[in-house]
């Protein structure tokens, strides 16, 4: 082969190599073009995805700032109740998928230093007073936020209504809350005993309240301890206690009933230590001459029934809404 040819087939070589480098540069600029959008493409995607702090279920209940919460609880009561509310709670990871509750808890800290968790309790479960319009969320706490009486003076004529304790959570117990959590609290309507010996279910009627108990059925949905443990004329005093609102899902959805605790779902504890707690319902009990008059409330060990007179320390255990 003589030099020339050589030289032609070394040119041609490098000119194949020139081609199929020009080749695999145009593939990979088609390729990064479907890849990776330009500036506008980008911008355009961006804007389409949702907020990542919202409606993607991403963030727990603690990660949300109480004016968040307040927002949100206002965009599910407007969704008018029902499985609509319960999807926009789901939207925001406040529910699960089907509709559960999550049992999180979000930490506040009072003034005094004590430390508990408010758990989402119901939803559109409360009326806001003056509205007649539901509150999107109702919280339940995981612990008393304080031992005091229901009454000093050991009775409970005017029931929840004039009792000291309701006095004093409507006062200094409010202002013990922190400030983003005070300020989107709002009053709903409880339905309560406010007589303190009612015998009628018609007798119950409501009060407002910013911070408030749970009544007896509220946590243990149909009361029946005294068709339970008396003669059947005695009943009626289950029929005073079941006007009082209705089961929260929370409680429901763990069955806790009336003579079940489910496994101490109720049981709730003030400075690390198990306590009985109050409920907000009052009961006169007269039989075979005795007489007595007291509150309902939760035994320490979460048992749902149990009875004290309105001047025994007991767990003070909170309900707010949203």
């Amino acid at each position: 082969m003589t030099e020339r040819s050589r030289v032609v087939i070394v040119l041609r070589a490098l000119l194949s190599l020139a081609v199929l480098a020009v080749g695999i540069v145009a593939i990979l600029a088609v390729l990064g073009s479907l890849t990776d959008p330009s500036p506008g493409q980008e911008a355009a995607t961006e804007d389409q995805a949702p907020p990542e702090d919202q409606r993607d279920g991403a963030r727990g209940l603690d990660d949300y700032t109480w004016q968040e919460l307040s927002d949100i609880s206002a965009e599910i009561a407007a969704a008018g109740g029902g499985d609509a509310s319960v999807a926009v709670a789901a939207s925001y990871g406040l529910v699960n998928p089907d509709g559960s509750l999550t049992g999180e808890a979000k930490r506040i800290r009072l003034s005094d230093g004590t430390e508990v968790g408010l758990v989402i309790a119901g939803i559109c479960h409360d009326t806001v007073t003056g509205t007649g319009s539901p509150a999107g969320l109702t919280f339940v706490s995981d612990a008393a936020i304080a031992l005091r009486p229901m009454n000093a003076s050991g009775d409970n004529a005017g029931g929840w209504e004039s009792s000291e304790l309701r006095s004093w959570l409507g006062g200094e117990g409010f202002s013990q809350l922190p400030d983003d959590l005070r300020s989107v609290v709002v009053a709903v309507d409880k339905p309560t005993n406010n007589v303190g010996s009612a015998w009628r279910a018609e007798q119950v009627s409501l009060t407002s309240d910013r911070l408030w108990l749970l009544s007896a059925t509220e946590a243990c949905g149909t009361i029946d301890w005294f068709a339970h443990e008396y003669p059947a004329e005695y009943s009626f005093w289950d029929d005073v206690a079941n006007a009082e609102g209705s089961q929260y899902q929370l409680f429901s959805q763990a069955g806790v009933s009336a003579r079940d605790g489910a496994g101490g779902v109720l049981a709730r504890r003030w400075q690390g230590s198990p306590v009985a707690w109050w409920y907000r319902s009052a009961f006169c009990f007269v039989y075979d001459n005795l007489e007595g008059r007291y509150f309902y409330g939760a035994m320490a060990s979460g048992y749902p029934c149990s009875h004290a007179t309105p001047d025994t320390d007991q767990g003070v255990v909170i309900g707010l809404c949203l």
